[in-house]
């Protein structure tokens, strides 16, 4: 039974993170570009924000494959 509700709670926990990063997401006026595949993400996202440097300000951040840090750098 705790292993059930701890489930339920982390899975609570995931969906209120998910939630707030959508939320702070459309608050914001920037533009919010995503690179996905199975290699060369890295090297990608490094030289598109180089490119898009040239054109204003960017921040450029590679991060792991996981919701939680997609939602700490929002």
């Amino acid at each position: 039974m705790k292993a059930r509700l701890r489930k339920i709670r982390e899975d609570l926990g995931q969906r209120l993170e998910i939630c707030r990063a959508r939320r702070a997401r459309a608050r914001s006026k920037a533009t919010f570009i995503g690179v996905t595949g199975s290699s060369g993400k890295s090297t990608a996202a490094s030289l598109l924000g180089h490119i898009l440097a040239g054109h204003g300000r960017t921040y450029s951040r590679v991060l792991a494959n996981t919701i939680k840090s997609l939602v700490s750098t929002l």
